[in-house]
């Protein structure tokens, strides 16, 4: 199956220093750097941006199943599922880099919103092209 991957290495301000495990919130956070980073490879990132179209996180979900600490080395690894003409859902799956450990799953679904209107829109082309590229097929 094809997947985004985004790496990132685990900061002390991102755990309760105490233990230094990673902090809930974190995951939910590092889901945003993941999305943004995969947007930000295509090479018409900055003319989309532009556009008066804002992306919408309609809910998302964490389901942790293993423990982070400072740092360890995380891949998100990004799929999609459920694309429709305004919105698909997001899947992340965090492994620790060095064991290949699950440690997290979760998931994202976004729709598009024209920023004028405030209405619903279709998901930008490129961006439909770039969740269809990863898409999960259903079983």
């Amino acid at each position: 199956m094809k997947e985004f991957v985004y790496e990132h290495m685990v900061l002390l301000n991102e755990t309760n220093a105490m233990a230094g495990v990673v902090y809930f919130s974190n995951f939910v956070k590092w889901q945003g750097m993941a999305r943004e980073f995969i947007l930000s490879q295509h090479p018409k990132f900055k003319e989309m941006m532009s556009r008066p179209i804002e992306m919408i996180t309609q809910n998302c979900s964490v389901n942790f199943l293993g423990h982070l600490y400072f740092g360890d080395k995380i891949q998100i690894k990004v799929t999609t599922r459920r694309i429709l003409p305004a919105s698909f859902v997001l899947v992340f799956r965090y492994f620790n880099k060095e064991t290949n450990q699950l440690i997290a799953t979760g998931e994202q679904k976004v729709a598009f919103a024209n920023l004028q209107t405030r209405e619903l829109c279709e998901t930008p082309e490129e961006i439909r092209q770039l969740a269809q590229s990863v898409e999960e097929k259903e079983k």
